[in-house]
Order: structure tokens, then C-alpha cells, then sequence
């Protein structure tokens, strides 16, 4: 067996120290240790054994009692006391053998001892005893400072509980664990748990204590600096009669971290409102009660009519604090009976329990306009939005939570539909639109996989010849019972169902055909303006597409001109510019459609690479009799010429707007006065055989 530092990690002896004053003896007993594979140093008295220890500290120290100057006894005591020194194994070796003289080596603080003359074998086995003991002790230390890391890592505390004298022992990391200060007291804890707590906390161990069971508690604790802990307490007897051991754990930031999760997953995080998931789970509990007392529950759901507006022109931060304050509003002004949520973007609901008459309804209703009509300021700038809650009521109009919110929203919409109303209740055979749509949903996606769409060429006409330069491609469907159907019907339930994209790129490759196939037989090129919608502008997976179909060659960059409108287009100028300058450089001509109808000006358009503006017809159609209007559009015209930009000019329906077109200096005229939308085989008039 050979001596090795007391980690059990090193390859290095571990260090012993002689100390005796008989030359051959500490030879002898140096030898000794040497044997058992300790580095050895020696001293031949009391005083220089402690310098040799300051300077080598030992894990064992053979230590001869009667010795000049200071004897062994002192020698030991005073290797105790010094910082660092107590961890050291020391067997005393004395000729006095009367029980009084062991006694005062243990006392001194001896690990063991050997009577002289030495019984080498003995004392060999002893060494190997009290090096195995001091490497145990070591252990336990080390094994001691971990386990108080992991409690502080885990902020765990421990404690014991003593029958004989009704006292709870807890470890001295508790104090730190929750911020406490210095005290004696081992009962202080019962102070320190708030009054409400406390009862139920003593009642708790009391019953453990008397049927002998195992429990765990949660509770609050209150700490020096007024603040307060949230704890969980365990326990369990230890077999011996009474007595209990446990552990205490600081979970307040565990609790807290829970709240949050059940925050967020509960409420809107603009707003501070209810989401829809809570709103649902109050409303099946209101309904609940309801039955219980045979009263009624009143559900509102309104819109704030402007909100995508102004995220698409001012940004989302924009928008979140109008929501911010409109909330803020609702919730300071009505009744802290009334449960207000937000459903989502620019949704919002009410609960009204106990309601008695729908007068009530009507009430809470026309509360949230008077509300939410007047001007809402937002960074010095007012904006105005005129919400029409759609209402239903339980149980006339739902059976369950989940339905009345549905049936709520179909009454908001159709109030909406029907010149916005104040406000609408709902009724059964508002349902039918609702089925009517569902069905409509079906028929697109049918219309899709069947080619049943079609596409309309309107004719762009050069305004000083007034020869065709172009066309525009719009999208009808063709439905097999109700024949060609206006874009208004169903293009919004393509964007709603995210089917827009597909009809999108089918819109792109069909007008390409087209354009190819008229220009293999005119004079001079045709170009064939095509739209983006915001959904295949902002789909990640449009610049891959029309890459691949390019280099397929299934498009003509050459002679296709995208069109995207303003509104789309500043919505986020900088992701739009990305997409524009990718287009561009595939080929494409840009043309920004509906110019004037947004919030932008034509030096924020600037920043976009575009080819064309494409002046909205509402500026157009009236100009002959709103010198406004008028002046509206000459401004564009020069504006955009000066930026190196032609100009389209939409809703040229009579003689006069051509000719004032003219004088502005536009350069491509589109309206009913040349034609409207047609199929290719009218639209094919328009073309110059070559």
C-alpha cells in the first residue's frame, strides 16, 4: 500500500512529518513512512515541527510526547488551531501509558496513539489506519462542500425535526437560500410565514407527525429585505421514534417562470388582454353559472376597422399602440363585470353576464362606439375607427362557448355587410352565408385542380397614337353552373384560404403564353402587365419560382411587367425593395399600381427600383370636375418624369380624360373608353398583325 495525496487524483506521495528527539528513532520511523510511499519531513522538537508544518502541511504527523521545550501535547494542540492544520491524521507515540496521559493526547487533539517501546508492525498498521481514515475524512469533506453546492444550485436547504424538545434544527444554507438574517432561534421559521399561511402549514405537520406519513407543502415565506419567498417543504420520519428530516427548496422563481408561461399562453402580449383561449374558458365558466341561475350570457365581437390600414402604411409598432390605446379605453370605461378580450390583429370581444333584457346588450354595445369613435390619438395623430359588434346570446343563439363566438362574429360580420349598422345581432339564417362561403371554398379549390379560371386583357393604348402597347391580364373564373364571376366574389376568399398564391402563379405563366403568342404576330412589341398580390409578394417561395420557370422557359421577363401596389409595395419598403431589385434583375419591368390610394409619396418611392406608376383610376374619373383631382394627377405625371418613371393612367372612361391626359404628358392610357377587360378572342382586336 503506498501513501498518495488524499484526492485519490494525483500520481504525487502524500506528505508525512516526524517529530521526535531521539536521533535513531526518527530515523527508524522515517523509514518507516518512507516504506508506505509518503514524502517524509522531520523535526527534532515541538517548535520546529510547526514551522515544518507551516511549510509542509502533512497528512500524517508521527509526534513523539516528551520532548524538550514544547512537548508533544502542545505540539498537537497548536497544529489543531492553526487554519488548514486540522484535517491532519497525528498519532502520538509515548512511553507514558497511564490512562490520564491518553486522555490529554485526545484532548490535545491526537488521531491515535502507540505506547513505546513501538511495536513496529503495529505502528505500521496504524499509519495505514489513520491514512485511510484522514483520506475518508477528506471525502466526506469534499463529498460535504459539493452536496452544499448542489442544494445552493438547486436552492435546497435541509432540516430535522426533535421530538424531545419540540424543535426544528435547519441548516445554516437556508438563511442565505431566502435572504434571512443571522438568528439563534430554531423555531424562527413560524414567524416568518405569512398569518394566512400559517394555520394550515401547522395544521399540515401535526397531521404528518400524528399518522407518521411523508408530505410535502407549498407556502410563502417573508424575508428580511420585505420581500417575500415561495417554498416547497417536504418531509418524513427517520424510523427513530419522533424524529424527522426534510428538505426545504426555493422555488419562487420557479412559480414565477409558470406565471409567465400561463401569461403568455393567456394573454395578448400588445394589449394585456385576455387571448381567445382564455376569453373561451371565461365564457364556458360564465354559461356555467348562467345555468346554475338561470340567467343569460351576452357576447360582442367588433373589429377596430382601421388597424390593417394603419399596419400596412405606419408599421406594426404603430399599430400595437393604437390597439394599446383603444384597450386601455374599453377596459377603464366599462364595467369591471365585463370581461373584454382580444381575439386577434384587429378583433376584440366582450362577455356581459347576467343579462337581463338584450337592451342590456345594446347598451354595452353602443358603450364600446361611443367609446371607440371618437378620434384615438396616437403620437400627436388622430385616427378614427368605427367598430358594429356583431351580438349573441345564451342560450338563445348557442348551446356552448365555442359556438357563440362564431355565431357573434357571423353577426359583425354581417353588420359590416349591411351598411355598418350600430350593431347586429345575430340570427339562424345568417349561417347561410357562412355555409355559402364554405362551399365557395370548395369550388376554388375545385376550380384550380379543373382549369376552370380564365384570364381578361384589358388594353393599355400608347396616349399620343393611341396604338396598343400592351394589356393588362385580370383573372376570372369560369364557373361550370354560374358562368364568368367578377374577381370581387372570390378573391377574397382566395386570400382568406391562402389559395392566392397558386392562382397567383397560374395568372403568371397563362399571361406569358398569351403575350408570346401575340407578339409572334404583331407589328411591335406588346407587353402584358400582370399583378402581384401581397401574399406571393411576401412568400418566401416566389423568387425560387419564377427562377426555376424562367430558366424553364415558362417566363419571358422581356415583355412581362409586374405590378405591385403602393400599399403592398410600403408596407415594408425595405423587404420590398429586396424582392423589386431580385425581379429586376431576373428581367422584369416593375409598375407601382394604385398610386395615391396609400400613404406614401413618390420620394419614398424613390427607393424602390421601379419602371412605372399607374395613376388610380378615383383620381381619374373625376378629374374633368375636381381641379383638385386634376392637380393630383399633373403632379404625379411631372413627379414621376422627373424620376425617369412613365406613367399609366387607370379609368379612362370618356373623350375628356383623354384629352387632359394628354396635355399632362401622360404616357399610356387604360379605361372602359378604349375597352374593357375581354377574352382573348376579343382582346385580339387590339392587336397589329406584323
Amino acid at each position: 500500500m503506498h501513501a498518495t495525496m488524499a484526492t485519490g487524483t494525483a500520481s504525487a506521495p502524500a506528505p508525512a512529518l516526524v517529530v521526535e528527539d531521539d536521533p535513531v528513532t526518527r530515523m527508524l520511523l522515517v523509514k518507516l513512512l518512507e516504506t508506505e510511499g509518503f514524502q517524509v519531513h522531520e523535526a527534532a522538537d515541538g517548535e520546529s515541527a510547526l514551522e515544518r508544518f507551516a511549510e509542509h502541511p502533512a497528512l500524517i504527523v508521527l509526534l513523539d510526547v516528551l520532548m524538550p521545550g514544547i512537548n508533544g501535547f502542545e505540539t498537537c494542540a497548536a497544529i489543531r488551531q492553526k487554519a488548514g492544520f486540522s484535517e491532519a491524521g497525528v498519532l502520538m507515540l509515548t512511553a507514558l501509558d497511564d490512562t490520564d496521559s491518553i486522555d490529554r493526547a485526545f484532548e490535545a487533539g491526537a488521531t491515535d496513539f502507540n505506547i513505546k517501546p513501538i511495536n513496529w508492525p503495529l505502528l505500521r498498521r496504524r499509519v495505514r489506519y489513520a491514512l485511510r481514515m484522514q483520506r475518508l475524512y477528506a471525502e466526506s469533506e469534499l463529498n460535504q462542500a459539493r452536496l452544499a453546492q448542489a442544494q445552493r444550485v438547486a436552492r435546497v436547504a435541509h432540516w430535522e425535526y426533535d421530538p424531545e424538545v419540540a424543535v426544528f434544527h435547519w441548516s445554516v444554507e437556508m438563511r442565505t437560500l431566502l435572504g434571512l438574517g443571522e438568528t439563534n432561534a430554531d423555531n424562527w421559521l413560524a414567524d416568518r410565514i405569512p398569518a394566512d399561511d400559517r394555520t394550515a402549514i401547522r395544521d399540515r405537520f401535526k397531521l404528518a407527525l400524528r399518522d407518521g406519513t411523508p408530505f410535502t407543502v407549498e407556502h410563502r415565506v417573508l424575508t428580511d429585505a420585505d420581500g417575500e419567498r415561495v417554498v416547497l417543504v417536504r418531509g418524513e420520519p427517520t424510523g427513530s421514534e419522533g424524529y424527522w428530516i426534510g428538505t426545504i427548496q426555493d422555488i419562487t422563481d420557479i412559480r414565477q417562470a409558470e406565471a409567465q408561461v400561463q401569461y403568455v399562453t393567456r394573454f395578448d402580449p400588445v394589449t394585456g388582454l385576455p387571448n381567445c383561449d382564455a376569453l373561451l374558458e371565461r365564457l364556458t365558466e360564465a354559461i356555467l353559472e348562467a345555468d346554475v341561475h338561470q340567467q343569460r350570457v351576452g357576447l360582442l365581437v367588433f373589429k377596430l376597422t382601421r388597424y390593417k390600414a394603419i399596419q400596412e402604411s405606419m408599421g406594426s409598432p404603430y399599430a400595437d399602440r393604437f390597439l394599446g390605446v383603444a384597450a386601455e379605453r374599453l377596459t377603464s370605461h366599462l364595467g369591471s363585470d365585463i370581461t373584454v378580450a382580444r381575439l386577434g390583429d384587429d378583433e376584440f370581444a366582450l362577455i356581459v353576464t347576467d343579462l337581463r333584457r338584450d337592451g342590456d346588450a345594446v347598451q354595452t354595445a353602443l358603450a364600446v362606439r361611443e367609446r371607440l369613435v371618437a378620434p384615438i390619438w396616437v403620437d400627436a395623430q388622430a385616427i378614427y375607427t368605427e367598430p358594429v359588434p356583431g351580438i349573441a346570446v345564451y342560450p338563445t343563439d348557442a348551446a356552448d362557448a365555442a359556438t357563440l363566438l362564431t355565431n357573434a362574429n357571423v353577426a359583425m360580420r354581417n353588420g359590416y355587410e349591411q351598411n355598418h349598422q350600430s350593431y347586429c345581432f345575430y340570427t339562424a339564417d345568417m349561417n347561410a352565408r357562412v355555409i355559402q362561403e364554405i362551399a365557395l371554398e370548395q369550388d376554388l379549390r375545385r376550380a384550380l385542380a379543373e382549369d376552370q379560371f380564365t384570364l381578361y386583357y384589358q388594353p393599355q393604348l400608347d396616349a399620343a397614337s393611341e396604338e396598343t402597347v400592351g394589356f393588362e391580364a385580370l383573372l376570372r373564373w369560369n364557373h361550370p353552373k354560374h358562368g364568368i364571376m367578377s374577381p370581387a366574389t372570390f378573391i377574397p376568399v382566395l386570400e382568406s384560404t391562402g389559395l392566392i398564391t397558386q392562382a397567383d402563379c397560374w395568372v403568371l405563366e397563362t399571361a406569358d403564353r398569351q403575350c408570346r403568342a401575340w407578339n409572334a404576330r404583331s407589328d411591335w412589341p406588346v407587353r402584358m402587365a400582370v399583378n402581384l398580390s401581397a401574399e406571393q409578394l411576401t412568400d418566401p417561395g416566389l423568387l425560387p419560382y419564377i427562377e426555376q420557370a424562367v430558366r424553364n422557359d415558362n417566363l419571358h421577363p422581356a415583355h412581362i411587367e409586374l405590378e405591385i401596389t403602393e400599399t403592398v409595395a410600403m408596407h415594408d419598403l425595405q423587404a420590398s425593395q429586396s424582392v423589386v431589385q431580385a425581379l429586376r434583375a431576373l428581367g422584369f419591368s416593375i409598375a407601382i399600381d394604385d398610386f395615391g390610394t396609400g400613404n406614401s409619396s413618390l420620394m419614398r418611392l424613390r427607393q424602390l427600383p421601379v419602371d412605372k406608376l399607374k395613376i388610380d383610376s378615383s383620381f381619374v374619373f373625376n378629374m374633368h370636375t375636381s381641379e383638385q383631382d386634376a392637380s393630383i394627377v399633373r403632379s404625379c405625371i411631372h413627379l414621376a418624369h422627373e424620376l425617369g418613371l412613365s406613367v399609366v393612367a387607370e379609368g379612362v372612361e370618356e373623350a375628356i380624360h383623354v384629352e387632359m391626359l394628354r396635355e399632362m404628358g401622360c404616357d399610356i392610357l387604360q379605361g372602359f373608353y378604349f375597352g374593357r377587360p375581354l377574352p382573348v378572342s376579343d382582346a385580339e382586336a387590339f392587336i397589329h398583325p406584323a
